[in-house]
C-alpha cells in the first residue's frame, strides 16, 4: 500500500454534506480530541505524530 497526494478540496463539499447529513460518520479517522482552548496541544500531537486527525470540539 502506498500514499500519495489527493485533490482533497476537490471533494471536501461534498463530503462536508455528506458528513452533516449523517450519511458519512467521520469518528474512525478522528483519533484526538481537544477543545478550542487547547487547540495548540492538537497541532502538537499532530507535529509529534502521536495523533492523525484531531476533533475540535468547543
Amino acid at each position: 500500500m502506498t500514499g500519495a497526494l489527493a485533490p482533497a478540496r476537490a471533494h471536501l463539499p461534498g463530503l462536508v454534506d455528506d458528513v452533516l447529513s449523517g450519511r458519512i460518520d467521520p469518528s474512525p479517522v478522528l483519533d484526538h480530541v481537544v477543545t478550542l482552548d487547547d487547540i495548540v496541544l492538537g497541532y502538537g500531537a499532530m507535529a509529534a505524530r502521536t495523533a492523525t486527525e484531531v476533533l475540535v470540539q468547543p
